[in-house]
């Protein structure tokens, strides 16, 4: 028999049985030592521990990057992966959280397997001492705790493994955070517009004989401070696009392809502060005769008139008559040009006076330059009379490019309006047939006072009045005459605000980093696989046995000890070391544990130690009382915190206010997570202890399934195939404990979306101040003309309505109380106020159809035929108090409708109506088919309350939430007030008809009056077919009610609005602001799936803890070799007849077909009141 190489020095266990292990050692390991070869034995390759399996990992997180990268790409890219909802972003968030749970499942099996082997890695070569090798437990102590384990122990591949686990935890806690719902642009490029009116050519088009409308609008606009017509903005004309496909929100911005009218004034200062002047002076100072003088550089000359000495009030020049060669019989105040004066070829437009006329001189051609005159101070003295003149040659041009356009609310985009100012002067400009130079600058029309101060009157001011006069101009009249009907489609990019997944920058960086090193660990893995180190898989009692059978040196260093404290066990083996060998005998090849070198035992026999009894067993702190008390409550408390927070975040808009900070987002994101993390460990550690100790509890109560735990190794199973594995052998404590765990996987994906921040709208009481000058008293001056025709305009012209005005309605001014805006309004969106205002009502009631009606007749005396000059004498039968009264019209042949808004009588008749009106149809030639209507007007001013929605600081109405009158607040401020129908040629003339040109080009009705003119020409009605006739009373009531409250709003505000009346008292009222902050808002669904789970995971831990018996099972943690040893030393288990020599090289299914541990059955117990370990339960006893 060979003598062992690894016996250099004689073992030194203690005197009295050192010969005793020595001659077992010579009789039973008899033999020539081998290095293990993999040629020769099969040795354990675990697939976890495999280069494949290394290598998959790495392949799977490089995907992994890979796939990050182009997501976030992608995030960048589109603003956003997809576009989703705020209550249903979760669905994707959980997404890479399960996809790192479950790559954490499969690592955990790699890190078992790893640390399982550590042991045995140690021992392999050349040994290793007791305590880091058969008394190594690397896995029943926390991770963090094992790291520097193995490091101090060199044992690469366990600390690799830990540090993989750890690191895909962090992946799976910053995974949870990687995606979130923001609201952010997004660009849709396919979509279509409608075009609903563009640009079209109109030759011949001459703006004097259409009319003069433009001037009129640019003029209000200016004076009122009115908004861009629709088409227009900011001196620029371009297509109107059908709105409601595209504009659905504020935000919205539509890109596309356009045709954009753009208009330019470029001038320069030709003569500034040029004095004109004169010492032929009269006694008051003023020019005593006509005077003329020559403006430099301008090639004109004009004339300062004397003074009228008939009429006092006369002086200064009240004629200022400018002459230029090319036009005859200058004519004051008008705008004339010359033939070529060098060195400009000049139009000339003079700016000044108070009243506008037509142009009246024309050419041809479009000049390259104008002349710009404009009058400053007058100095009238004894001996001299000065004026100051300054004057400006301006070059007007006009352009259409076809550009990409962006439009927000239907307005120009501060982007394009510059990109448009940048490229003015670029080529390829298109021209509008039948629009010149001069046109727009003719349209433009004499401008007639500068704003401002007189004496602060120069040229750098003028340019830009002037630029800015003449660009909106040429914008109004392009949008007026040269934009039509269209139905075309065109391409467009329609920006818009979306709820879109974003892929985080701070997560996903982390996350890149954690991924590279995690490829380079399996790398590692790859590089350290080693297989030659065990010959089956030990992790099992009896797997671990088959080796044990082998090593009987070590077993009788234990047997008698499994009861004596591992400390003192690893104490006594302090100076031992001990070394894994192959060896080659009678029986074949065999592998087990032997010592190596000198072994030198301390003194002092651990088997003295043993007793019968023991005060304390084994447990893990995972079962003791106080943990069961603290996982139960802390599983509880969160059940109950997730109810409370959900119910507060569902009543409160959210949980708390939370700011934008980039880093302060995720204290929401990763505290919840973490808090999941730690419940799922800490029923990871009830399921590890629970798996630990179920092969012994079956083993110490007994029975038919002891066999088959003996080799059953749940740990390293899966934990489906484990938690199948116990419910076959219909055990209790592990699948609860399993099902935990399952949940408890889920609940780091569920509490991804349990948190987002969501922008939510909520309102806020403030302090407002009404003003208004409307008292009790106050008297509608009806003939008040101050406002001009801005009645028209808005109705003719959709303009917005101005400030504190709004359809027919004439409302108090607001403003804070104390005026600090910044403090009260914030962030706002809205202000939301309820405030008094006034509105004139005419009243107007419909006479029955009782008339006496009188044809008159044309010259041969037919009663039914007439020509221009036919017409009727009506009256009505049952006039309203006896209010007598008698209408006779005349009809035009041209046009059979007619209608008429007039006074009832004049004067006023006390108690009678204050207007009448008439409208019908009379056909000349067919008088069966004339339609009369008659209504009679009692008109008042009612004060009412409004609810008034405004959407910024200063007060601006939200059109889309027009101003709603309050029902039940209405009451009559004053009656049988009214506007005067002499005013209504003022108030509703829109410019649409010259008095000098032919009415029927322009739409004018001369059997209607302005009022009925302006409200067919409005967008209110379409023909004047639609207010004739019985069936349409209703609508001719309601229209002519509308178009008379918006005039007198209008003649209202003009008029509280000067210093006739004074304010009354100011009322202190309570208005709301809608105001937009970042909530952080708790998942109402994420809340339920999350308590569901703890809730399940707490029956599953109450039902593990009732059933896990740990008392009196295991004296000593079983997870080191030396544990398990101590509980199989002196069993009969270690037997040939129960092991056979070589079950050391078979797998667990081969033991099984071998029938190895099948026929007898094993008990964990005292035996014979000596030794408690595993042994062999005599036949007739045990339980069942």
């Amino acid at each position: 028999m060979d003598k062992l190489r690894f016996l250099k020095a004689p073992l030194r266990v203690g005197q009295s049985s050192t010969e005793e292990l020595i001659q077992t050692a010579g009789n039973q390991e008899g033999g020539e030592k081998k290095a293990p070869s993999p040629a020769d034995h099969s040795y354990w390759k675990p697939f976890f521990l495999s280069g494949t399996a290394a290598l998959s990992f790495a392949v799977t997180f490089a995907a992994i990057i890979i796939g990050l990268a182009v997501l976030y790409s992608q995030s960048l890219d589109y603003n956003g992966i997809a576009t989703t909802k705020n209550n249903l972003h979760y669905l994707w968030t959980y997404g890479p959280t399960a996809l790192f749970t479950v790559i954490l499942v499969y690592w955990g099996l790699l890190e078992y397997q790893a640390k399982l082997l550590a042991p045995w890695r140690a021992m392999a070569g050349s040994g290793a001492s007791a305590r880091d090798s058969i008394f190594l437990d690397l896995i029943s102590p926390w991770n963090i705790l094992v790291l520097p384990k193995a490091v101090s122990n060199k044992l690469p591949v366990p600390f690799l493994a830990i540090t993989g686990t750890l690191l895909i935890r962090l992946l799976i806690i910053l995974s949870t955070g990687l995606l979130v719902s923001e609201r952010v642009s997004i660009t849709h490029p396919d979509r279509s517009l409608v075009v609903r009116r563009n640009f079209i050519n109109r030759p011949g088009f001459d703006p004097e004989r259409d009319d003069s409308r433009i001037i009129r609008v640019v003029t209000a606009m200016q004076k009122w401070n009115l908004s861009d017509p629709l088409g227009t903005h900011n001196g620029y004309a371009f297509p109107i696009i059908d709105a409601s496909q595209s504009l659905i929100s504020p935000d919205t911005v539509v890109t596309f392809n356009a045709s954009v009218f753009t208009a330019d004034l470029t001038c320069e200062v030709a003569a500034e502060d040029f004095t004109f002047s004169t010492t032929n002076v009269n006694k008051n100072g003023y020019p005593a005769t006509d005077t003329t003088v020559y403006v430099p550089r301008t090639g004109a000359s004009f004339t300062c008139s004397a003074p009228d000495d008939k009429n006092p009030d006369s002086k200064g020049c009240p004629q200022l008559n400018v002459t230029f060669p090319s036009c005859d019989n200058p004519q004051p105040f008008q705008v004339f040009f010359t033939q070529d004066i060098k060195p400009y070829t000049a139009q000339y437009f003079l700016a000044y006076g108070s009243e506008e006329y037509p142009f009246k001189c024309k050419r041809d051609e479009p000049a390259e330059s104008v002349a710009v005159l404009l009058r400053g101070v007058e100095r009238p003295s004894r001996n001299r009379f000065e004026v100051d003149l300054t004057s400006l040659l301006c070059r007007p041009r006009y352009s259409i490019r076809h550009v990409p356009i962006s439009l927000r609310n239907n307005e120009l985009t501060p982007d394009t309006i510059a990109h448009l100012g940048d490229t003015l002067g670029d080529g390829n400009t298109d021209q509008l047939e039948g629009l010149s130079i001069w046109d727009l600058y003719r349209a433009a029309g004499p401008v007639n006072q500068l704003p401002g101060d007189p004496k602060q009157l120069n040229g750098t001011f003028a340019k830009e009045f002037l630029k800015a006069r003449f660009n909106s101009t040429a914008a109004q009249l392009v949008r007026t005459y040269f934009m039509g009907p269209s139905g075309d489609t065109v391409p467009a990019e329609v920006t818009e605000k979306e709820e879109r997944l974003i892929v985080r920058e701070f997560p996903l960086i982390f996350m890149e980093v954690i991924l590279v090193v995690l490829s380079f660990v399996c790398l590692a893995l790859w590089f350290l696989s080693r297989h030659h180190l065990c010959p089956r898989d030990p992790g099992s009692i009896g797997g671990l046995a088959t080796i044990l059978t082998r090593s009987p040196l070590l077993m009788g260093f234990f047997e008698g000890t499994s009861t004596t404290p591992l400390q003192k066990l690893e104490a006594a083996h302090s100076k031992a070391s001990y070394h894994t060998a192959t060896t080659e005998g009678e029986d074949g090849a065999s592998f087990g544990v032997v010592p190596s070198g000198e072994m030198e035992m301390n003194s002092g026999s651990p088997r003295d130690n043993a007793a019968s009894d023991l005060s304390k067993w084994w447990q893990p702190i995972i079962v003791r009382t106080p943990s069961k008390i603290g996982v139960t409550l802390f599983t509880v408390a969160l059940i109950v915190a997730l109810e409370v927070l959900k119910k507060y975040s569902s009543s409160n808009d959210g949980i708390a206010t939370v700011g934008n900070g980039e880093y302060i987002k995720y204290t929401w994101v990763y505290i919840p997570t973490l808090t999941m993390v730690a419940v799922s460990i800490l029923y990871g550690m009830l399921d590890a202890a629970a798996v630990l100790f179920q092969p012994y509890t079956v083993l110490h109560r007994g029975g038919r399934f002891t066999g088959t735990v003996m080799l059953e190794d749940l740990a390293g199973k899966i934990t489906p195939a484990a938690l199948i594995s116990c419910l076959s052998k219909r055990q209790i404590t592990v699948p609860a404990t399993k099902l935990a765990i399952i949940a408890g996987s889920m609940l780091t994906i569920a509490v991804s979306g349990l948190y987002t921040v969501q922008s939510i709208s909520f309102t806020q009481t403030i302090p407002l101040v009404t003003h208004s000058n409307v008292q009790k008293d106050f008297w509608l001056d009806g003939g008040d003309e101050s406002i001009g025709n801005l009645p028209a305009i808005l109705a003719f012209d959709h303009i917005p309505y101005p400030k504190w005005t709004y359809g027919e309605f004439m409302f108090s001014h607001v403003s804070l109380a104390n005026n600090d805006t910044s403090t009260f309004l914030g962030n706002s969106t809205s202000i939301d106020a309820r405030v008094p205002a006034q509105r004139a009502v005419i009243n107007c009631t419909m006479f029955d159809n009782d008339f006496d009606i009188k044809f008159t007749r044309n010259a041969t005396g037919s009663a039914t035929k007439w020509d221009d000059d036919g017409g009727f004498i009506l009256s009505p039968n049952n006039p309203p108090r006896d209010c007598g009264v008698e209408i006779t019209a005349s009809v035009y042949e041209q046009n059979p409708y007619y209608g008429v808004l007039t006074d009832y009588t004049a004067p006023l008749e006390p108690g009678c109506p204050v207007y009448l009106m008439y409208v019908g149809s009379l056909h000349h030639n067919d008088p069966d088919n004339n339609t009369l209507s008659m209504a009679y007007c009692y008109p008042y001013l009612e004060q009412l309350e409004l609810d008034v929605t405004f959407t910024d600081s200063n007060f601006t109405i939200d059109t889309s939430r027009p101003p709603r009158a309050v029902p039940g607040t209405s009451k009559v401020l004053a009656r049988n007030q009214s506007l005067s129908v002499d005013s209504f040629p003022t108030f509703l003339d829109s410019g649409r008809s010259n008095p000098s040109s032919d009415h029927k080009t322009h739409g004018y009705n001369d059997n209607m009056d302005d009022f009925f003119n302006a409200l067919i020409g409005s967008d209110m009605v379409s023909s004047a077919s639609e207010l004739i006739g019985p069936g349409n009373t209703d609508r001719l009531l309601n229209k002519v009610a509308r178009l008379y409250g918006i005039t007198a709003a209008q003649v209202l505000n003009g008029q509280v609005n000067t210093d006739l009346y004074a304010p009354t008292a100011d009322q202190q009222r309570n208005g709301t602001i809608l105001r937009e902050k970042f909530r952080l808002v708790q998942s109402p669904i994420a809340t339920h799936i999350l308590a569901g789970l703890l809730g399940f995971m707490l029956v599953c831990s109450v039902t593990a803890y009732a059933t896990l018996r740990t008392r009196g099972i295991l004296p000593n943690d079983p997870c080191s070799i030396a544990a398990k040893a101590s509980l199989l030393a002196g069993s009969k288990i270690l037997s040939e007849d129960v092991i056979p020599p070589g079950s050391e090289w078979l797998s667990d299914e081969q033991l099984r077909v071998n029938g190895t541990f099948a026929e007898d059955r094993f008990r964990l117990k005292w035996w014979d009141g000596q030794r408690y370990g595993i042994d062999i339960e005599p036949d007739g006893e045990g339980s069942c």
